[in-house]
């Protein structure tokens, strides 16, 4: 066994003059955010008062069941397990939608229809390409807008009609699209 795994990290260098001076510089228009229902610093959040139970006569009357939480893909996407297979080129893309140059309107029927076909004929794994869709805001700036069909995919994946089908979602490693496409994990019927 090797004695490196007891040594502690080694720490990153100091940075030089040039680098602390060029972030100073890059720092020097920003304003620090302060959150609007945090308290100032050095006093105390107020406390919930503790609920109290109120007795009722009689059963308590119901409107019905309350409907399940929408099921959503779990946070952060796939599993480690199910990204290393990917990875490595074990798990087998199974079907490929492009929404390039699709309307939003289209794009969000078209996705619904194929992550349905996609399940019902037992797919594991589907490639859905959104494209990158970035813009640059303009000329003068740096910025850059995401796509919409990039950013909405993700969300709708998430809507009642899809999350029962869907697992997870995470962005493609570069061979397959990398940010402008998302592999797609469906449950088997």
């Amino acid at each position: 066994m090797s004695r490196t795994k007891n040594r502690p990290p080694e720490r990153p260098a100091a940075p030089t003059d040039d680098e602390v001076a060029l972030f100073e510089r890059a720092m020097s228009d920003i304003k620090r955010h302060e959150p609007r229902d945090r308290p100032p610093a050095g006093e105390a959040a107020p406390r919930a008062a503790p609920a109290r139970q109120v007795a009722r006569a009689g059963p308590t009357p119901r409107a019905g069941p309350a409907p399940p939480p929408p099921r959503t893909p779990a946070p952060g996407g796939l599993d480690k397990h199910a990204s290393r297979r990917l990875k490595q080129g074990r798990l087998t893309i199974e079907g490929l939608l492009d929404l390039h140059g699709m309307t939003q309107q289209a794009a969000h029927r078209a996705l619904i229809e194929f992550v349905r076909s996609s399940a019902e004929s037992g797919r594991k794994c589907v490639l859905v390409i959104t494209g990158k869709g970035t813009r640059v805001v303009s000329e003068q700036s740096t910025e850059r807008t995401v796509g919409i069909l990039r950013s909405m995919v993700p969300r709708w994946l998430q809507e009642p009609a899809l999350a029962r089908l869907v697992i997870g979602s995470r962005a493609a490693f570069p061979r397959d699209g990398g940010d402008g496409a998302l592999y797609v994990m469906l449950r088997r019927p």
